[in-house]
């Protein structure tokens, strides 16, 4: 699954994120060898405010490829404006069995406690 979520009109926002919830979250024993996650900021004005785009859902679809999915290849690539902050990837990432490669860029990691990767 290769995913550029910042490509989709503003509009269409909240369809893109409920269609990717319910692919990840179909009930399947298959396995999903590859996701990519590649955004540029997205910003939506409401109410005659720029903001963010809320991507709360970012971090738990990469929980959803790591742990049910049994993920072998993630890419995360993140282009974020100065003032904005960072997505913080899951750190299931340190521990996932059936992580083979793993490219991250313009994101934040949080400390590991351990680390435990094939």
């Amino acid at each position: 699954l290769d995913l550029g979520y910042g490509e989709f009109p503003e509009s269409e926002y909240d369809a893109v994120v409920s269609f990717v919830d319910r692919f990840l979250g179909f009930e399947s024993d298959s396995k999903l060898q590859e996701f990519s996650l590649k955004s540029e900021s997205v910003e939506l004005k409401e109410d005659g405010v720029w903001g963010e785009l809320d991507d709360a859902h970012i971090p738990r679809w990469i929980n959803t490829v790591l742990l049910k999915r049994k993920l072998e290849h993630l890419k995360v690539v993140e282009r974020r404006y100065p003032y904005h902050k960072n997505l913080e990837i899951p750190s299931i990432v340190y521990t996932c069995g059936t992580l083979v490669t793993l490219e991250l860029r313009d994101v934040i990691l949080p400390d590991p406690s351990s680390v435990s990767l094939p």
